[in-house]
């Protein structure tokens, strides 16, 4: 895992663990331990965690009934992102059985997951998953977050976004109207290619194989683009409108103080 990832689930491990100082004065002695065990996942240094957590989790082992059941205590605790912060800790046999072997039909784990998260809290619903196959039937479940809405809040994951641009997302319109001014003040269209990753051998021969080259292809819709943009309706309809027309007045602007210097 790398340590980017790994920063992104201790971050939504300690959204959703609580106050541990609070578990730690009040809490019995089981929900001192997850909480235990929760900061050193949390903490960002494995050989500490590696000393302790092992230990920790085969007291919890002794105390609840099983691995699966100690899984289940720290997922609702910390949510399913735990399993991420586990799997370094993967070949300590106290940490593999909280995975479980992978006996289980799939299917039958998403039947059950579906009808678990319906209506209940997520990081319930996940415990009671693991509590039922092991914290291995998370990772079989991520397969399939990404067409199951109920998948995904069982895992702790933000909603999927949907498909395309949303309706007053940012256009290629302000790259169109650059693409634009560049071509009016002398750039070619082969220097514009070069500037989107075309090499200087894709512009060099018959002008019909530079045509076919993709980057050629997206300088001419840019530049058929820009052309449309002089017209202020078409401007006022796009998203990048209000950055445009301040450029373009902006522009015009500084053409009126150069003309009126180099007449005085």
């Amino acid at each position: 895992m790398s340590r980017k990832r790994g920063e992104l689930h201790r971050r939504r491990v300690r959204s959703v663990s609580g106050r541990p100082a609070i578990a730690k004065l009040f809490g019995d002695p089981v929900s001192r331990l997850v909480v235990f065990v929760l900061e050193h996942l949390i903490a960002d240094d494995t050989d500490i965690a590696a000393k302790h957590v092992v230990p920790a989790l085969t007291m919890l082992e002794a105390r609840l009934d099983g691995p699966f059941e100690v899984a289940a205590h720290l997922v609702k605790a910390g949510g399913a992102g735990v399993r991420e912060l586990l799997r370094p800790f993967r070949a300590q046999p106290a940490v593999a059985e909280l995975f479980g072997p992978r006996k289980q039909s799939i299917q039958q784990v998403l039947e059950r997951a579906r009808a678990l998260g319906q209506g209940r809290d997520a990081r319930e619903a996940a415990a009671d998953v693991v509590r039922r196959y092991g914290l291995g039937a998370l990772d079989r479940l991520n397969q399939y977050a990404k067409k199951c809405p109920e998948i995904r809040a069982l895992l702790g994951l933000p909603p999927q976004s949907p498909r395309g641009r949303p309706p007053a997302s940012t256009t290629i319109d302000l790259e169109a109207y650059t693409f634009g001014e560049l071509s009016r003040l002398g750039v070619s269209d082969a220097q514009l290619r070069q500037a989107i990753g075309g090499s200087p051998r894709q512009n060099t021969g018959p002008s019909d194989n530079r045509r076919r080259t993709r980057e050629a292809q997206t300088v001419a819709r840019r530049l058929t683009r820009a052309r449309k943009l002089k017209d202020p309706a078409i401007v006022a309809q796009s998203p990048d409108g209000a950055i445009i027309t301040f450029e373009q007045h902006y522009r015009a602007g500084c053409t009126r103080k150069r003309r009126k210097r180099s007449t005085s």
